[in-house]
């Protein structure tokens, strides 16, 4: 398992008992063995295929198969609003963000990753430095934590 999801499924377990809204779920591997109470998790995603995978490890979880700039799902419902390796497949991730700051709770918290890496040929921006990082972190609020993993950064923010 990536270093990433051990990472990302630290950050989501704090969060264990509140609701949970994953933009770009995918196959939910933040959520396999985890201590995440996953009825209060909705994932959202483009990939059918990537919902079937999921529904066979944790039927729990609700999915929609929708795009992430138009969840449907109410406004400032969410403690916490996770964007994990996402953002990186768009050529305009403003939408995003507008709809991530839409759903989540005005005391909620976002869970951002980005690659540092180029790995995948479909990403509009393959490669985040330290000041793309932080310039994306600040449009969602207050940076909590900011973490450089091998291959991929990860923040921690408070919604304001």
């Amino acid at each position: 398992m990536h270093r990433r999801y051990i990472e990302v499924k630290e950050y989501v377990e704090k969060h264990d008992k509140e609701l949970i809204a994953d933009l770009g779920i995918g196959k939910g591997y933040y959520y396999y063995n985890s201590t995440v109470n996953k009825a209060n998790v909705v994932g959202i995603d483009i990939g059918q295929n990537n919902l079937n995978k999921l529904a066979t490890h944790s039927p729990e979880i609700k999915t929609y198969l929708r795009d992430v700039r138009d969840t449907g799902l109410p406004d400032k419902t969410y403690d916490l609003v996770v964007i994990s390796q996402v953002l990186e497949h768009f050529e305009d991730y403003t939408p995003i963000i507008k709809e991530a700051k839409r759903i989540c709770k005005d005391d909620g918290y976002f869970l951002i990753g980005v690659p540092i890496e180029i790995y995948d040929r479909r990403h509009f921006f393959p490669v985040w430095n330290f000041k793309d990082v932080l310039k994306l972190s600040e449009q969602f609020g207050e940076i909590i934590e900011l973490k450089k993993l091998s291959e991929s950064w990860l923040v921690y923010i408070k919604n304001v």
